[in-house]
């Protein structure tokens, strides 16, 4: 089974020094998920956070797509496109600071496989 990843960043820096961590509460993020919902769902992360948020929106984001692929694709085949962009999971951008570049990498190669 051939997988695809997507890595997705935005203009807004990845470190951000007065940013509070979402999971411990620590001053100092490093790397930010962002669900492209309405409004959109901003999470930062600092550096000892990071390793555990990412390994679950890693696992998250493979339950959410394996969930989709599950549904019903019983629309006529006129409809099927735009039936199933509807049903997709929102879409993620995953930005992190250049210090946590190998172990952010290393989880994509081992959760991907």
């Amino acid at each position: 089974m051939a997988s695809v990843v997507i890595l997705q960043g935005d203009d807004r820096p990845a470190r951000e020094p007065a940013a509070i961590c979402d999971r411990c509460g620590r001053r100092g993020t490093y790397a930010r998920i962002t669900r492209h919902t309405n409004p959109l769902a901003v999470r930062r992360f600092c550096l000892r956070c990071w390793p555990r948020a990412h390994r679950e929106a890693i696992g998250r984001r493979n339950a959410e797509i394996a969930a989709w692929r599950r549904i019903p694709h019983d629309t006529e085949p006129a409809d099927w496109a735009a039936t199933i962009r509807s049903r997709m999971p929102p879409a993620e951008t995953v930005t992190w600071h250049w210090l946590a570049t190998l172990g952010t990498h290393w989880r994509y190669f081992r959760y991907e496989r």
